[in-house]
Parts: structure tokens; C-alpha cells; sequence
């Protein structure tokens, strides 16, 4: 199986539809609770091995974004940290000035 991460789609195509509980649902998952509360029925629901990423779509905006981060605050502080690493680590392989647009 891969990487464990939590998927998120603003339309019924992508993800079934908004679920408005993921403020609270993604961080639980996120501190590792066993069973968040969650009506819906998509996902493995198996929350033995946290995310390592949270993927939005593109239908989510700055304010989506916002309150996800509000809501996980401790995950966005470690989201930094990683970031930090990465751009370091790109610019240590002269991978930064290239004038491309990366996307990880």
C-alpha cells in the first residue's frame, strides 16, 4: 500500500461533496486519534499510520486554507519546518532561479 494522506475535494467528483467536519476531522487524524468522529463513508478508516501529506484541491481558496491551518495549527508549524527543508534543499541543488513552477 502507499503513503497514507488525506485527500480533500470541493465537488462530488473529486471528493463526494465538502465535508464541512474535516476542520475538526483532519487535525484529530492529524494527533493521531484512533477513530475521529466522521459520518462519511469515504477513506480506509484506518487511522493506525497518520498522513503524510494533506492534498486540496483546486476549488479550495485562501479562506478554506485558513481555517484547515486554524484548525491544525501544530501541523502547520511542522508543514513549515519541511517546507524550509525543501527550499533549502533546492537551492543547495541549484534547483531555485530556474524560473519554473515546482510542484511537490
Amino acid at each position: 500500500m502507499g503513503a497514507p494522506v488525506i485527500l480533500c475535494g470541493k465537488t462530488e467528483k473529486i471528493g463526494t461533496g465538502v465535508i464541512p467536519a474535516g476542520a475538526s476531522q483532519i487535525p484529530a487524524t492529524l494527533r493521531g486519534d484512533s477513530n475521529p468522529q466522521s459520518d462519511s463513508q469515504l477513506g480506509s478508516k484506518d487511522y493506525s499510520t497518520p498522513p503524510v501529506a494533506v492534498i486540496l484541491g483546486g476549488g479550495y481558496g485562501d479562506a478554506d486554507i485558513d481555517l484547515l491551518f486554524m484548525a491544525a495549527r501544530e501541523y502547520g508549524k511542522a508543514l513549515v519546518v519541511r517546507i524550509k527543508a525543501l527550499l533549502a534543499q533546492m537551492k543547495k541543488d541549484g534547483k531555485m532561479g530556474e524560473g519554473k513552477v515546482v510542484w511537490y
